[in-house]
């Protein structure tokens, strides 16, 4: 006799989580489990459920279970995919860690770590492509004026992305419609209500999504959501401690010292890209502490920028180095390398929040833009970023470091205080 675990949602994690480890307190093996959600006519393979004995899900309690945190960050993206395996596929490999594959997270070839990794690519990829596509039409309602956009997700991401949304559009009323939920936010409360069709999606103006964030409006956000300070500052941590612990990280970042992620307060106005950390960023674990960061420190006080009140990372997030004797020799990142660590870039912007992004360098500025671009040509200006954020480009610090002779470091260091300066003007 099997044990059915009918879950409440597609992708209720906590209840999948609280069926897990009732489960495993009972010792029910994956191959005893059947796992379903509730009102589902057909089962994880897409054929009608078996017709056979079925005992209940045993009580959740028992002992504890210790798992890697890596396998929770990845279970909770993954459990979003639309594979009706995705719950025995997660449990299969609980089961494994708990029962004396400790170190299972790790193995980057077994069969069901690349399938969960996979899953978990899919549906971030599929969250980034909603937060890039989709599009408002402002509707005129006998309550006033309404935002709906129609959207069609690949997996089950919509209440996991609607935090997104609301932060990006916290001053304004709006509806997402996909085929199984529809979001709605009201200025103050976010609801959920079942799927609807393209049709119910009604002629209207046709708005960019990230041009109705107006900088000036205010962020009115209900409590318990994400978006506030502690939650987003949570959640950065949460997406560092994913990046450190992947496995397919490239070699160099295996031969660092440590991640270097980004500091700054959440919702700072403006978010600085560098390069990558550097010798001492890679030692104290803290970006912008070198000798280029010290410049940099220096001039943003020249500016009038307070750096507590800024956001500060790089675009790729460990120190790439070549070891000669007891030094060890910067390399500057490569197009694959910046590719690599661009997803999670972008993630981390979208928790900050900012108003502005600054182009660091040619590095960050093609991780931002998204294709190889001259800095010196775009020096000054303000270009569409990810997601249509304004991006600002100027030099990287270190540039000034390298100028020969005196003169053209001072004019140069001006030049970059006056860039610094305009940045701070258009979020001021």
């Amino acid at each position: 006799m099997g044990v059915a675990a009918v879950l409440p949602g597609p992708a209720d994690f906590a209840a999948w989580r609280q069926a897990a480890r009732g489960l495993l307190g009972a010792g029910v093996t994956p191959e005893e489990t059947e796992w379903r959600v509730a009102g589902d006519t057909h089962g994880p393979s897409g054929a009608a459920p078996r017709a056979r004995g079925s005992a209940a899900l045993p009580a959740s309690g028992g002992p504890s279970f210790h798992v890697p945190r890596g396998f929770m960050d990845l279970a909770e993206v993954a459990i979003r995919h639309r594979d009706p395996e995705r719950f025995a596929l997660l449990y299969r490999v609980l089961w494994r860690l708990t029962h004396g594959e400790h170190e299972l997270i790790q193995a980057a070839t077994d069969p069901d770590i690349v399938r969960l990794t996979g899953m978990a690519e899919a549906v971030l990829r599929d969250a980034h492509r909603m937060r890039a596509l989709l599009r408002f039409r402002q509707v005129a309602t006998g309550a006033g004026i309404r935002h709906v956009a129609w959207f069609e997700p690949e997996h089950h991401i919509e209440e996991a992305e609607a935090g997104f949304f609301v932060r990006r559009f916290a001053g304004l009323r709006w509806t997402i419609v996909t085929p199984r939920r529809t979001v709605h936010w009201d200025g103050q409360d976010l609801a959920f209500g079942p799927g609807g069709r393209r049709m119910d999606v009604p002629p209207g103006d046709v708005t960019e999504p990230l041009r109705l964030a107006h900088p000036g409006a205010p962020s009115r956000v209900p409590p318990g959501m994400d978006d506030a300070r502690n939650g987003r500052g949570s959640a950065l941590a949460a997406l560092a401690r994913e990046l450190a612990g992947r496995n397919d990280l490239p070699d160099f970042a295996r031969r660092a010292t440590r991640l270097v992620f980004g500091e700054g307060p959440p919702g700072a106005p403006l978010c600085f890209v560098g390069e990558q950390p550097g010798d001492e960023e890679d030692i104290q674990g803290r970006p912008f502490v070198g000798p280029a960061g010290r410049l940099f420190d220096r001039a943003l006080g020249e500016a009038g920028v307070p750096r507590d009140e800024a956001y500060v990372t790089n675009a790729v997030k460990h120190f790439k180095f070549e070891p000669r004797g007891k030094r060890r020799l910067h390399q500057s990142p490569d197009a694959g390398d910046i590719a690599y660590y661009r997803p999670f870039l972008l993630r981390e912007i979208g928790l900050v929040g900012p108003r502005l992004l600054v182009a660091l360098g040619a590095t960050a500025l093609r991780a931002l833009a998204g294709k190889a671009m001259p800095v010196m040509k775009t020096r000054g200006t303000t270009i569409a970023g990810p997601e249509g954020l304004p991006l600002f480009v100027t030099v990287h610090p270190s540039y000034l470091l390298r100028i020969p002779d005196q003169d053209g470091q001072r004019r140069e260091y001006g030049r970059f205080v006056e860039d610094l300066r305009a940045a701070h003007a258009q979020v001021a």
